[in-house]
Formats: structure tokens, C-alpha cells, sequence
């Protein structure tokens, strides 16, 4: 009987859509789908009528059904009530029917997709883990015990989560993708599209990795070509009758009308989201071994003009364009790859004096969104009483720049805006400053400077320090302490603390230093004390604006720097270049992964003492498989980097934070924090170095040798032997001065030196001298 129903149900439907008039079309299918399809689903309409309309064997004429359907839409004063239902069939159908579609059909489909998602109610399931399931039968895995209305209708609730189900179905997701891969994909198809995947992730808040759509498109290069030559193409008319860039107009921060943000907005928005999501799974290796197949947009500046209406998407594009052009400048750093300045903007000019209204310690204000699309102050929950002074427009545009996108403002101008500022306020210039004054053996150091300058004996180390040094005999050593002597000292302990011999730090195969995960074994439980003391020297250094001996791995740095201190198998080249290459083998090996006989372990050798570590629950029994071995690889790469010296690195960090605010030094990446340091390896004056020593003579390399190191020939095995490595130091900006060296480090301070002539002349004046620490 109920076959027959439906035979009869279909009969008008197959009638007019080959015999009838497209208004007669029109009429029928508008009352079909009024009568059975907007309507809340009866348990029979759900779980018998759609799935036997979805029956290819009925040839339910679905072409001339979507046809209707933008018609009934468009018409209806009750569309948003009714799409949920009307989604769902369209998805149901559509399952079944697209094989049969025309080129216009396909359109229709997804017009109506396009059409019925907006109208969609957000779901609290719409991100449920079942979406994501890779399993084979999860086709089916949605259906539950239907959620009844009181007249035994299914509820809003669960068809709204079987949608968005529907919508994530493998079947569905390839019926999408196929429409736009194909070479005859038209300019509407991924318009519409990019407007389905805009609509998933901002009204209904799914994550790129949760919807098997959006990350096959994330890694569909021609998908994101075509998406970003859309963005580049669109222009719009202005009132002198030319025709500009939509692009250009949100690069200058101009304002927009209501029409041209809603067509630009969310292609802009859903690029730079998968764009992003495309470089998280990309090595450097592979980023640099191909050709980049979309270019990273360019810097979107803060307007000066506000929008009302698109105020929320504006708000969510800054975000995600924003997190885009990190991405791209961390790729920068740690290979370069763009022009030198090529990030700095020439429009921007923070202003000195403002800089405490601007960026004040986090102690007395917090700086946080004031609402979608503007940043502002909010007043501090850790100190109610104080208001935080009113900015402007453009001087929260700075605060944006400064907190979000610092690398546009030149280096030397950051560290004059905050640090410099901040020790005026806090020293001050006065004749008897307050201060700190301390007495050191200098045999003792490290052990005298451990007690003396703890948190509990001096909870503030941005005060200035005097130090009064004793001799080995335990006499005093002449001199007033006008901060020379600090200096000094701020330096031997550095040399100390964080010489590889003390058991703190370990060097990297490029003599590049990081936490010895080996430090608890050799210290004790009080190990993250001295990474804590260890961290507040360093922040002093910084604060004082020393030139510090230290050469960090970029890894480390990354972990002192970044809003956690967790970092991705993208610096583990800083740490290991060997694991790295073996595990972008494993990631790309053809073979039988099994054969290679890995399974869910590390192994620590610290000490002359082997220990495994299983990385998962049970994983000395996990062999790692073809299918696996990407969860093993990072993995990996997160014990190592991470997990194994997790409690160095916040102690570390917590350390520095008590001096050197850490949101300052996050406007620093690894690189400008290594200049602070010394000098890296690109450097001008390295390269200078390098080129005035080729030209040496052998016995004048000879003589820099042993200036260097104490001896003039170099270790029996060649300078890979050498330890501590040769290592060549910023010597500040006196070009009067000569180089100098510290032999017992293998260190040569070389003064920066921008012209080749005069660096051989100090070079030769200073290894011609026989002359060391006094040399100057």
C-alpha cells in the first residue's frame, strides 16, 4: 500500500515535468513541497518517504525539483523555518541524483545549498566527533533515536545535526569536490562553493579539520589558486567611473559598501583559513621544494574608517589573515625567503611617548578585545582600581600592530618604544637611585649570585645593581661599581650559568644551546629553581641591554617566545638535522613500513644510562605502519622538542618574565632576540669576517687561531672536535675599539665592523699583538 501511495504521489510530478508548461511545473512541484517537504518531518515522511524518493530506481525528476525550489524560497515568508527540512531532502536526494544532473542541474544543487545553509540554526552537535569518523559506515552512523516533538514530528534539533551530518558524509563530500575539480568548472561553481565552506565555519563554528570538505579543499591547490585569482579579480566601480580592486581598497583600509564586502569578505576569509590549515602540514623542505602554489595575501592594515554592517566579518577576517601572515614571516624566519624588509611597513609611525599608554605591564592593565572588529583596553582584572587611558583609533591600530603583526615596525624602533621607556621609568636618573648592592666571590659566581640575587632575597631585578667583587684571596678588588663592574659581572655569570660544563644546557651539533632534559638527574628536584635564576639573569641582560655571549638554538628561542611553549616538528631541524631528514624518510618511504622495525618508543641516553619512553600508552607494543607513522612522527618531534624539557623551558620563561615583560619580548621573533644576543649567521659583519679571513695568509690564520682559541693548529680530528666551538661575538658599535677574545669559550668579540679594509687592519693590529683580555 505504501508503494502505491508514493506511486500515486509521484505520478503528477513525472507528468508535468515532460508534458507541462514551465508556470503549470511551477504549481505542482510548489505544492508538493509545501505539502511534504517544509513541513517538520513525521517519523513516516523521515524514515520511509525521503529514503524512497532518494531511490534512484524512482527517477524522482530532482532537476526540475531544485528548479522549483528557488522559486518556492524566494516566495515564502516562512523560508527560515522551513529549511531545515528542505536542506535535508536536498542532501538526501542529492546523494543519489547528482550522477544525473545537467550542468545546469549541478548549479541548481548547489545554488540551493548556497541558499538553505545561512537559514540553517547552528547545532551544538553541528562539531560532534562523529563528524569527523573515518570509518567506513558513518554514512549511517548519524541516524539516532529521532528527538520527537510533541506531536510526534522529528525536532528542529536533530534534522538540523543530520544535516549538517549529511552534508560531511564521504559520499556527499566527493559529489561536492568532483563539481569543483572538474577542467569545466565555472567561476559560479566555486563562488558558491566558497560560500557554502564560509557559512560552515563562521555561522556554524566548524573547525577546518573537522569537516571533510573543508580540508580536502585546504589541500587542493587548484581549489586555492582559483579561489585567490577570484580575490585578486574583483573589482568595484568608484564615483570618478574607474574601476579598483576590491583588494586594494582593504589594503588601504578604505570603506567599502555593504555589497562589495559580502561578495570579497568571506572568499577572502575561507582562503586564508585553508591556506593556513595547508601550511600546518607542510615541512619546510617541501615548502621550499616546490613552488608555492598560491601566494600569501598581502598584509591587511587596521582602517582608520569603521564598517557597522560587516563589522563581525571584517572582525573574523583580521583574525585569520592575521594568523596567515605569521605563518608565512615563521616560514621567513627560519628560511628566509622574501627581500631583505620586505615585511616592514613604511605607513607606520608609533610615537615614543605614547608607548606606556600603549603597551603597559600586564601587572597593572590587560589589553584585550574591546569588541568584534575593534581593539581596546578593558580594565584589569588584577587591579580594578586603576582605569586604563582612552585611545584612539589610531593609536589602538598601533596597539593591533604591535601585539599582532610587530615585525612591521623596524626592530631598533620596538626596543626603543619598550624597554628603553619602561627602565627610565623604573631607574630613573636621579643622582642616589634605588638600587641593589651585593658582594661576590669571583671564584663563586654562579654559587654567590644563586643566593644573593634569588627571588627571595631580591624580588626585583630591574632596580640597578652594584656589585662589589672579592678576589680568590677574599680581598676586595679595587674599583667603584659606576656599572662597569655589573656589566662585568652580569657577564661572567652568564658565561657560567650557562656553560655546557654546568649541566644546565646542552649545545646542538651547530654549538647551539638549549635545556639539558639530563638537568634533574644532575641537579635534583630543585632543577627548575636554577632555570627560574638562570632566566632572570638573562631577562636583566636584556633589560640592561647587554650583548650576551649566548648563541640559543631557534627551537628554544621559539618556545621562550611564543604565547605557550610548545613548538612543531618544523623547528626540530634546529635541534637534530638528522632525526629531521629520518623522519621526512619515514613520512615519504614507499616500502613496507613494518619492515623497519619502529614502534611507539624513544630512547634516552643521558648519563651512559638508556631509558625508553613509550610516546603513548602501550607503545613499546604499537608497531608504526604505513597508516600510523604520521601520529609516530610528531609525535616525536613533540617529546623531543617539547614533552622531555617541558619544565625547563616555563621555569625558563617564567624567569625572564619576572624582569622583561614576556608580551614585549613577543613582539621579537628568534632572530632579533639572537641580535639582542650577538649576531646571526647571515649577518653583515659575519660575511665580512669571513671574506677578510679568506684572504688571510696562512700564518696570519694561524695567529687568529691561536688569538681565538689559545692554540694555533686546530684539533687532531679537524674543528668539529673543537669545544666549545669557534664562536664569534657582537662587540658593540665602537669602531675604535679591537677585537678581543675569550679563549677559555673559544670566543672572539668582534665589534661591529660594516667595511671590509677596516676590519682586516683591527684584525691583523689585534692577532699581531699577541695580546688578549687587555687588549681594547
Amino acid at each position: 500500500m505504501a508503494s502505491t501511495l508514493l506511486e500515486h504521489i509521484l505520478k503528477p510530478l513525472h507528468f508535468t515535468y515532460s508534458s507541462c508548461t514551465t508556470g503549470a511545473r511551477q504549481f505542482v512541484f510548489g505544492a508538493f513541497t509545501k505539502e511534504f517537504i517544509s513541513p517538520p518531518f513525521t517519523e513516516q515522511i523521515f524514515h520511509f518517504f525521503i529514503p524512497a524518493l532518494s531511490d534512484v530506481r524512482l527517477s524522482f525528476p530532482f532537476e526540475a525539483f531544485l528548479s522549483s525550489l528557488q522559486v518556492t524560497i524566494s516566495s515564502s515568508s516562512a523560508a527560515q523555518s522551513q529549511a531545515p527540512w528542505l536542506f535535508y531532502f536536498v542532501l538526501s536526494a542529492g546523494e543519489n541524483c547528482l550522477g544525473s544532473l545537467s550542468e545546469e542541474g549541478l548549479l541548481l544543487y548547489l545554488r540551493a545549498l548556497q541558499t538553505l545553509l545561512p537559514l540553517l540554526p547552528v547545532s551544538e552537535g553541528s562539531s560532534r566527533p562523529e563528524v569527523t569518523s573515518d570509518s567506513e559506515d558513518d554514512d549511517d552512523a548519524g541516524i539516532h533515536a529521532p528527538l520527537k516533538q510533541d506531536d510526534s514530528r522529528i525536532s528542529v534539533q536533530l534534522i538540523t545535526e543530520e544535516c549538517v551530518h549529511k552534508l560531511d558524509t564521504k559520499h556527499q563530500t566527493n559529489a561536492l569536490l568532483n563539481l569543483v575539480w572538474r577542467d569545466s568548472a565555472s567561476e559560479e561553481v566555486f563562488t558558491m562553493m566558497a560560500s557554502i565552506c564560509h557559512t560552515l565555519m563562521v555561522q556554524h563554528r566548524l573547525m577546518v579539520p573537522k569537516v571533510r570538505l573543508l580540508y580536502s579543499l585546504a589541500f587542493n591547490a587548484r581549489f586555492l589558486r582559483h579561489l585567490w585569482h577570484l580575490i585578486t579579480s574583483m573589482t568595484t566601480k568608484m564615483i570618478t567611473g574607474s574601476m579598483v580592486p576590491l583588494l586594494q581598497l582593504i589594503s588601504r583600509g578604505s570603506p567599502m559598501s555593504f555589497e562589495d564586502s559580502n561578495r570579497i569578505i568571506p572568499l577572502f576569509y575561507l582562503f586564508s583559513s585553508l591556506f593556513s590549515h595547508s601550511l600546518i602540514s607542510v615541512h619546510d623542505s617541501e615548502f621550499f621544494g616546490h613552488e608555492m602554489e598560491a601566494k600569501a595575501p598581502r598584509l591587511v592594515e587596521h582602517p582608520e574608517h569603521r564598517q557597522s554592517s560587516p563589522a563581525v566579518l571584517c572582525s573574523l577576517l583580521r583574525k585569520v589573515i592575521t594568523n596567515l601572515v605569521k605563518m608565512v614571516k615563521a616560514r621567513d624566519i627560519r628560511r628566509p625567503f622574501c627581500p631583505s624588509g620586505h615585511w616592514l611597513s613604511g605607513e607606520v609611525n608609533i610615537r615614543a611617548d605614547k608607548v606606556t599608554q600603549l603597551y603597559v605591564p600586564s601587572a597593572r592593565h590587560v589589553w584585550r578585545t574591546r569588541r568584534m572588529g575593534r581593539i581596546g583596553p578593558l580594565q584589569s582584572t588584577l587591579d580594578v582600581g586603576l582605569e586604563p587611558p582612552q585611545l584612539s583609533v589610531s593609536e589602538e591600530r598601533h596597539l593591533a600592530i604591535l601585539t599582532e603583526l610587530p615585525f612591521v615596525v623596524p626592530f631598533e624602533e620596538r626596543v626603543k618604544r619598550l624597554i628603553y621607556a619602561d627602565k627610565r621609568d623604573v631607574q630613573g636618573d636621579g643622582p642616589f637611585p634605588d638600587g641593589i648592592s651585593v658582594t661576590i666571590r669571583r671564584n663563586y659566581i654562579y654559587e654567590d649570585a644563586y643566593d644573593k640575587l634569588s627571588p627571595e632575597n631580591e624580588p626585583d631585578l630591574k632596580k640597578r645593581v652594584r656589585v662589589h667583587l672579592l678576589n680568590a684571596h677574599g680581598l676586595d678588588e679595587a674599583g667603584i661599581d659606576g656599572g662597569g663592574i655589573f656589566r662585568e659581572f652580569l657577564n661572567e655569570l652568564l658565561k657560567s650559568g650557562f656553560n655546557p660544563n654546568q649541566g644546565f644546557f646542552k649545545t646542538t651539533n651547530d654549538s647551539l644551546l638549549y635545556a639539558n632534559p639530563a638537568a634533574e638527574m644532575l641537579v635534583g628536584e630543585s632543577f627548575t629553581r636554577h632555570y627560574y635564576f638562570l632566566g632572570r639573569i638573562l631577562g636583566k641582560a636584556l633589560y640592561e641591554n647587554m650583548l650576551v655571549e649566548l648563541p640559543f638554538a631557534s627551537f628554544f628561542l621559539s618556545k621562550l617566545l611564543g604565547t605557550s611553549a610548545e613548538v612543531d616538528i618544523h623547528h626540530l631541524a634546529s635541534l637534530d638535522p638528522e632525526m629531521y631528514r629520518n623522519l621526512l624518510f619515514l613520512k615519504s618511504y614507499e616500502g613496507d613500513v613494518e619492515e623497519l622495525g619502529l614502534n611507539f618508543t624513544v630512547v634516552n641516553n643521558d648519563l651512559g644510562e638508556a631509558q625508553v619512553v613509550e610516546l603513548k600508552l602501550g607503545g613499546k607494543d604499537i608497531p608504526v605502519t604505513t597508516a600510523n607513522r604520521i601520529a609516530y612522527i610528531h609525535l616525536v618531534a613533540d617529546y623531543r622538542l617539547n614533552k622531555q624539557i617541558r619544565p625547563h623551558c616555563l621555569a625558563f620563561r617564567q624567569g625572564i618574565a619576572n624582569v622583561v615583560n614576556l608580551e614585549w619580548l613577543r613582539m621579537f621573533d628568534q632572530q632579533e632576540i639572537q641580535v639582542r644576543c650577538g649576531y646571526s649567521a647571515t649577518h653583515q659583519v659575519i660575511l665580512i669576517f669571513w671574506e677578510v679571513v679568506d684572504g688571510f695568509t696562512d700564518e696570519e690564520k694561524r695567529k687568529l687561531l691561536r688569538f681565538v682559541t689559545s692554540c694555533s693548529r686546530p684539533p687532531l680530528l679537524g674543528f668539529k672536535e673543537l669545544y666549545p666551538a669557534f664562536c664569534i661575538h657582537n662587540g658593540g658599535d665602537d669602531l675604535e675599539r679591537l677585537p678581543t677574545a675569550s679563549t677559555c669559550m673559544n670566543l672572539l668579540k668582534l665589534p661591529e665592523f660594516c667595511d671590509q679594509h677596516l676590519m682586516r687592519n683591527k684584525l691583523l693590529y689585534a692577532i699581531e699583538s699577541s695580546a688578549g683580555f687587555e687588549l681594547s
